[in-house]
C-alpha cells in the first residue's frame, strides 16, 4: 500500500505500508502477531457469570460440559493484555482486555498513527443449563448471545451493538452507542427494561397473551406490534433516545 499526503491525518492498521508527506518517505513496518488463549471452567455450583471486557464477545449455549473461554485477536504488543477466569461464591468471573497501542510521526502539520489491535473476540461456550443471573459489561464491541436459559440477564455496552435470543424472567439493557436486537420465546412472565441512546431496537417476543410495555423514541418511530396469542404477560420498556423501535 502507498499513500500519499499532503496535510492533515491518516489512521493505518497494521502490515506494511510505504508512506508519502509532503514528499518525504516514511516505511511502515508493523508486524502483529496472534493472541489465541482458552480456559475451561467447570460450572459445578455456578448460578451466576460475570464478565467484564472491551472486545466483542459472543456466548453460546452449546453441547459442551463446562465453560470453554476462547480470548482470540491481533496485536502488535500483549503488554497490558488482560485475561483471567475465577470463581467465587458461586460466580464464575471472566475478564478480557486489550492494550492501547499508538506510534504517530510527525512531519510538518500531518500527523500518522499506527493503531495496532483489532478483530478481538472473546467467544464463550456453556453448557445447557439454567443459570440464575449472567452480566456482561463492555467498553467497545458487540454482544451476541445464543440459547442461553436464565432468570435474569443484564447487559451494559458503551460502544458497539447487541444482537441475543435467550429465555430468560428479567431482561435489563444498556447501549450508549449500539443497535440492540433480541428474541425470546415466553416460558413465563417477563419483565423488560431496555434502552438505547443512539440506535435502534427491535425485539421479536413470542408466546405472550397480555403485555403492558411502554415503547418508546424521542427522535425516531415506535411500533408496538406484539401479538396476543401466547399465554405469558411481559412488562416493562422499549426506548431509544435517537433510533426507531419495533416490537413484535
Amino acid at each position: 500500500m502507498e499513500i500519499n499526503i499532503m496535510g492533515g491525518s491518516i489512521n493505518i492498521a497494521s502490515g506494511n505500508s510505504k508512506v508519502t508527506v509532503n514528499g518525504k518517505k516514511i516505511n511502515n513496518n508493523i508486524n502483529q502477531k496472534t493472541v489465541n488463549k482458552q480456559k475451561k471452567e467447570s460450572l459445578d455450583g455456578i448460578r451466576n457469570i460475570l464478565i467484564y471486557s472491551d472486545v466483542d464477545i459472543n456466548m453460546e449455549a452449546a453441547d459442551v460440559n463446562e465453560a470453554i473461554i476462547h480470548f482470540h485477536g491481533n496485536t502488535v504488543t500483549d503488554d497490558g493484555l488482560k485475561f483471567f477466569t475465577k470463581q467465587e461464591d458461586g460466580e464464575l468471573i471472566i475478564k478480557a482486555e486489550i492494550p492501547s497501542f499508538k506510534t504517530s510521526f510527525f512531519s510538518d502539520s500531518s500527523n500518522i498513527s499506527f493503531i495496532g489491535n483489532n478483530n478481538f473476540t472473546l467467544d464463550i461456550k456453556v453448557p445447557y443449563k439454567k443459570f440464575e443471573k449472567i452480566y456482561i459489561k463492555t467498553e467497545n464491541g458487540d454482544i451476541g448471545i445464543d440459547g442461553i436459559n436464565l432468570d435474569e440477564l443484564v447487559l451494559y455496552n458503551k460502544n458497539g451493538d447487541v444482537d441475543l435470543s435467550a429465555t430468560f424472567y428479567s431482561l435489563k439493557v444498556e447501549c450508549l452507542n449500539g443497535d440492540i436486537t433480541f428474541d425470546t420465546e415466553a416460558r413465563n412472565d417477563i419483565k423488560l427494561n431496555v434502552l438505547s441512546k443512539n440506535g435502534d431496537i427491535k425485539a421479536i417476543i413470542n408466546n405472550i397473551g397480555k403485555e403492558s410495555l411502554k415503547v418508546k423514541s424521542n427522535n425516531g418511530s415506535a411500533k408496538n406490534k406484539i401479538k396476543l396469542n401466547g399465554q405469558y404477560t411481559v412488562i416493562g420498556k422499549v426506548e431509544s433516545n435517537n433510533g426507531d423501535v419495533k416490537v413484535y
